[in-house]
């Protein structure tokens, strides 16, 4: 395990920092996503590393609560204080990932927060019955796969979610064929 946060990588600049979640295996990059420090450069080095495919749900749930998004759920916007803009616009691309499916589940997979991601659940649901929504609203039916022995999930998992994460992985495999200037338009013979 590396320690990411040790005393003279806090020293590096952002520059080094990107240069070395780049060239990190995906056992490392997992662990760089659980344990980087926010206080250093979020956004450019775990916005980086949360965008590749080989992160799991798992890890990028606990790379959101790093985040601790508890402190903007319920703020707009323009009441977010400029410094924790780049934390907040972080925040928001894992949110938005995580429920369209991007990132898969993987059984081999560190944990993820349990009781935390119950508590935060929990508090969307009591946000739904008041008619208030946070900021960052997950998919119960998306994260229901880590939490199957939550009272409220179990069962709830349904042909939709399964649908959207299918999709998701269909998503990637359309850009990765973009990406690598393949053709998606048939090929008819002459």
């Amino acid at each position: 395990m590396y320690a990411w946060n040790r005393h003279d990588w806090t020293r590096l600049d952002e520059a080094a920092h990107l240069k070395v979640v780049r060239a990190a295996s995906p056992i490392a990059l997992d662990d760089l996503v659980r344990n980087y420090d926010w206080d250093l450069f979020p956004e450019p080095v775990l916005g980086w590393a949360m965008a590749q495919k080989g992160i799991d749900l798992a890890c990028a749930l606990t790379g959101f609560f790093n985040g601790t998004p508890e402190r903007f759920n319920h703020l707009q916007k323009r009441d977010v204080p400029e410094v924790f803009h780049p934390a907040a616009r972080l925040l928001d691309n894992i949110c938005l990932r995580v429920n369209c499916g991007f990132y898969s589940v993987s059984p081999h997979a560190a944990k993820v927060d349990a009781p935390r991601l119950r508590q935060w659940v929990t508090r969307q649901q009591n946000d739904r019955k008041r008619g208030v929504s946070g900021r960052w609203v997950l998919d119960e039916m998306i994260v229901s796969t880590l939490l199957a022995d939550m009272p409220d999930m179990a069962g709830r998992r349904s042909a939709r979610c399964t649908a959207r994460v299918q999709k998701g992985r269909v998503h990637r495999w359309f850009a990765a064929q973009i990406h690598a200037g393949r053709s998606l338009e048939p090929h008819l013979p002459k």
